[in-house]
């Protein structure tokens, strides 16, 4: 299992229309072709206007593959489009689990938890 962190640096005050984008088009596109995101996240402090997603894939190769599926479909390129002018920039980072000893079961979801469980 990986864990792709996309961080987006977005213009100033352009969060919102980001994330309109996103909801009525992008994510849906996106879960076509990657499956369920495991989260979509907005910064409260520290750099500001950054949108950062969460995915879930089985493999580098898993990752590859569904990816390069995206790439080729034609709404994802006329959604890219709208997105390109809001962003300066993008990270991108690949996280792999850590051998700690016992790993982290199924049924164990640290991104679950609400505002109101902090």
């Amino acid at each position: 299992m990986i864990i792709e962190q996309r961080t987006f640096n977005l213009l100033p005050g352009k969060v919102p229309a980001y994330l309109s984008l996103y909801h009525d088009e992008g994510r849906s596109i996106q879960e076509k072709h990657l499956g369920e995101s495991l989260g979509v996240f907005v910064t409260e402090c520290g750099p500001l206007n950054q949108v950062t997603v969460l995915w879930r894939f089985d493999s580098f190769v898993h990752r590859d593959e569904v990816r390069s599926r995206m790439k080729g479909d034609p709404e994802w390129k006329a959604y890219l489009g709208k997105i390109h002018p809001l962003m300066v920039s993008m990270e991108n980072r690949i996280w792999v689990p850590a051998d700690v000893g016992k790993p982290v079961g199924s049924s164990v979801n640290v991104l679950s938890l609400s505002r109101k469980e902090q």
